[in-house]
């Protein structure tokens, strides 16, 4: 191994450890948490568009076998397990804090969902087991994330979907992100964002087949350009002495109607988060 390349694993383990590290003191602090189904309510209402996928995709099966990949809290998978009776949960992290709380979290929702700590890049799981695969919020945490796709791909079943929600690079919340690690200020650890190009590219060198790619929620901060213009006619609308006018309630219908078909096509190029849903052939 020459120098450079010793280098840049230690570079890269070093930076591996600091994330964990980070996301150990994080895992702390939410074991201390009492109110999980509060914060499940506000996710259902943010993250509506990611758990309407999840549960179609699990809704016309019979038994299915889920896994969430670094699953954290896993109240995502916990919501996901109330929502389709008879599956069967699986959750892994790198973190064994996470796995507590994780615990936590299913004894809270009364769900029968099993964790083992893993590295997401060498899970002790046989190939094909799972009928849906899914991550949030952990892809991102690689500076290569095709050893850990190409992981989540193997213990997919033929036919089953593989979801992996990251954050979206053209938004105004990824010129935050990158001043404040620059800063040092950001608590998250190191991380990185994706364009939709970089998901279609994953999905290909893992011979997936693209299913559906959308975007989702808005960084609410004037800092985003595109949310202040998305909310502005609303922001108007609050003001405006006439508002219940008949007339004015029908521009605002149409100016929302305007932008949930605009969210709903290209969403995947500005909104804050980009989903990508990938299906294993069959053949």
């Amino acid at each position: 191994m020459t120098a450079k390349a010793k280098s840049m694993n230690q570079e890269k383990g070093s930076l591996e450890n600091s994330v964990l590290q980070d996301y150990e003191r994080i895992w702390e602090e939410a074991l201390k948490t009492e109110d999980y189904q509060q914060i499940a309510e506000e996710r259902l209402h943010s993250r509506s568009g990611f758990y309407q996928v999840l549960n179609q995709i699990v809704g016309g099966l019979s038994s299915p076998r889920i896994f969430e990949v670094g699953c954290g809290t896993s109240i995502d998978l916990n919501m996901l397990g109330l929502s389709k009776k008879d599956s069967r949960c699986f959750g892994s992290d790198i973190s064994l804090r996470s796995i507590k709380v994780s615990r936590t979290v299913a004894g809270t929702f009364r769900n029968q969902t099993l964790y083992f700590v893993a590295d997401t890049r060498h899970l002790p799981i046989k190939s094909y087991c799972f009928d849906l695969v899914y991550s949030q919020g952990l892809m991102e945490h690689f500076r290569d994330p095709l050893p850990a796709a190409k992981e989540q791909a193997r213990v997919l079943k033929k036919g089953g979907v593989l979801v992996i929600n990251v954050p979206q690079r053209y938004t105004g919340y990824t010129l935050m992100k990158r001043w404040m690690m620059r800063s040092g200020k950001w608590e998250l650890g190191w991380e990185t964002e994706f364009s939709y190009r970089d998901l279609k590219r994953l999905g290909q060198r893992l011979n997936l087949t693209e299913r559906k790619t959308f975007g989702y929620q808005y960084w609410k901060s004037w800092r985003e350009p595109l949310f202040v213009l998305r909310d502005l006619y609303d922001k108007l609308h609050r003001r405006n002495p006439l508002r219940n006018n008949r007339l004015f309630l029908s521009l605002r219908r149409a100016y929302e109607s305007l932008w949930k078909r605009i969210e709903g096509l290209w969403g995947h190029h500005f909104l804050q988060n980009i989903v990508i849903v990938l299906e294993k052939r069959l053949g």
